[in-house]
């Protein structure tokens, strides 16, 4: 391979990493205006809601719960991002009740969490110091993620950190490996 490809090669995985982040910032941006007025009154023709969002370290995983007001019809549709590592889960049909748009849990490799709600949809954009794989479940009104800290496969897990069986995305895969 010559100098001249590397090159072009380099400029254009930092071009595609440029435009992700654009895309990033604008979707934040578009939505960071409604999702403050949305977050303290959610609406009723979301159906449902995030009550609440928990942590906590199960060994070298964590395990975060996101608390809804009913039983989801179906899991969210999740996907990671590596450069910066987050896991993201969108929540179709439910609103934000917690109040917040940014929850600090510092639990093992997860840092936060920003809640931002477009239209009838919520995004949950998890913050890992690096990138990690993960597995999504559903536990009656729960969703659980588990974020497996050792860099294996991660197993899904219900809210006792009991095996659980892996939900179906309709869109994404549940477990990622970056």
């Amino acid at each position: 391979m010559t100098a001249h490809t590397t090159a072009r090669r380099a400029l254009a995985a930092i071009w595609a990493h440029a435009l992700t982040m654009t895309l990033a910032i604008a979707l934040a941006l578009q939505c960071a205006g409604g999702a403050r007025a949305q977050a303290a009154a959610p609406t009723a023709a979301a159906g449902n809601a995030i009550e609440a969002i928990s942590a906590n370290q199960q060994g070298a995983n964590v395990i975060v719960k996101i608390t809804l007001k009913d039983a989801p019809a179906q899991a969210p549709i999740s996907f990671a991002i590596s450069n910066p590592p987050r896991v993201v889960l969108d929540l179709g049909a439910t609103a934000n009740a917690t109040g917040k748009t940014a929850l600090e849990l510092n639990q093992g490799e997860l840092r936060s969490v920003n809640v931002v709600q477009a239209g009838q949809r919520s995004r949950l954009v998890f913050n890992l110091k690096r990138a990690l794989n993960y597995a999504v479940a559903i536990d009656g009104k729960a969703v659980i993620l588990t974020i497996d800290g050792t860099g294996g496969v991660a197993t899904a897990v219900d809210a006792n950190g009991l095996p659980a069986a892996r939900a179906a995305t309709p869109a994404s895969a549940a477990t990622s490996a970056l």
